[in-house]
């Protein structure tokens, strides 16, 4: 079986779920810039947390050909 790999940064603070790539989970726009590429100074857009407020997630996710598409 595939995997594919899905990464985001998750705010403590409220929640909010910053996908790259984006809309996997979320309706994140697709030109969305990755996580590395944001500025030191991005702040959640929900709550206005630091880059520094953001956990780092990491899946592989079990796929079938043509069944999730990251």
């Amino acid at each position: 079986m595939a995997t594919k790999h899905w990464q985001a940064h998750l705010c403590v603070l409220c929640g909010y779920l910053y996908e790259d790539p984006p809309g996997v989970f979320t309706e994140a726009p697709e030109n969305q810039l990755q996580w590395q590429a944001l500025p030191d100074n991005w702040r959640c857009p929900d709550c206005g947390a630091k880059k520094s407020f953001f956990d780092e997630i990491e899946l592989n996710i079990p796929t079938e050909d043509n069944e999730i598409n990251l």
